[in-house]
């Protein structure tokens, strides 16, 4: 009886998945949002009959994915649906940190071997191709940007741009990690309502607030920061490695110290606008820097149990 249920919810959840895959895939705006809802239905199979019927529903989204979306409808499909499963999984044991960094990993992994199947067997380099389009779209903005005139400060200018575009092109990792969790994340925020409306219960995050890394995030930045002053050519692998690393701690710091300035407000009972603005402003201007040292002191001298004290 519980096999033929599962079957037939299997079912009913693939022809959702199949839909949603078509509407994420060929309609734009509407698109772009449903993307993050494609984990849900492999996740509520894998919640309400486990993990076997979950892989195989996943197992079966694939090949319906590829007559409904082609090729690229079958590899997003590879990846939803293994975060789909893993999420799963997790709420299952009341554990949705574990489901958000699980679901980042996996996609993660699933993005390298995008990258690396469409080099092997398609001779396609994605990373090449975003390069390229980098470069030309630069030569077209500075011969435009010259029109205008040619003097020191435009030469400056543009100098300045060709060396951040440099770097942009060795931080390809950092993008994926990153996309990798925001994309984790939302497939969070997104399921979590939905679940609760079907009778599945998730505990709710801690607030941002309490937020706090562990103390080796700081030992790994001073490593990533020795290791940085070490020689290396630029473009080598330990040159793109060190770039990204640091960059990666960087940003987890910065976060360390938003979630502190959240933490003072709240503890100092001001209007919960201020420090949304305070981290609006600080993702755009160069107040970031000073906000990654807060974060290094708040995970070193814990400076919440200062303000508690206060």
């Amino acid at each position: 009886m519980k096999q033929t249920r599962a079957l037939v919810e299997g079912a009913i959840l693939i022809s959702l998945f199949a839909v949603l895959m078509m509407v994420s895939l060929y309609i734009p705006l509407i698109g772009t949002f449903l993307l993050f809802t494609l984990p849900l239905p492999v996740m509520m199979q894998t919640i309400r009959h486990g993990v076997k019927p979950g892989l195989l529903m996943g197992l079966v989204s694939v090949p319906v994915s590829l007559i409904v979306g082609s090729l690229s409808g079958m590899m997003l499909a590879f990846s939803v649906s293994a975060a789909g499963v893993i999420m799963g999984y997790h709420y299952r044991k009341k554990e949705p940190v574990h489901a958000i960094a699980s679901a980042a990993v996996t996609y993660m992994v699933s993005m390298v071997l995008l990258l690396f199947i469409s080099i092997q067997f398609f001779g396609l380099n994605l990373i090449e191709t975003a390069n390229q389009t980098y470069n030309e779209t630069f030569k077209i903005f500075e011969s435009s940007l010259k029109q205008f005139g040619n003097d020191k400060e435009t030469a400056k200018q543009l100098e300045q741009m060709k060396e951040q575009l440099k770097q942009i092109q060795y931080l390809y990792p950092m993008v994926i990690v990153m996309m990798s969790g925001i994309a984790a994340f939302l497939n969070h925020l997104i399921a979590k309502p939905i679940l609760r409306r079907t009778a599945v219960q998730i505990p709710s995050l801690k607030p941002f607030r309490e937020l706090r890394f562990p103390q080796s995030i700081i030992w790994f930045y001073l490593l990533t920061i020795v290791l940085s002053l070490a020689p290396s050519e630029e473009g080598s692998v330990f040159y793109s490695i060190i770039l990204n690393a640091s960059m990666i701690m960087g940003f987890i710091l910065a976060i360390q110290g938003f979630s502190f300035v959240f933490y003072f407000c709240h503890a100092k009972k001001m209007p919960t606008v201020l420090p949304v603005l305070f981290l609006i402003i600080g993702l755009l201007s160069p107040l970031l820097f000073l906000v990654r040292i807060l974060g290094i002191i708040d995970i070193g001298f814990n400076l919440r149990e200062k303000v508690k004290k206060s």
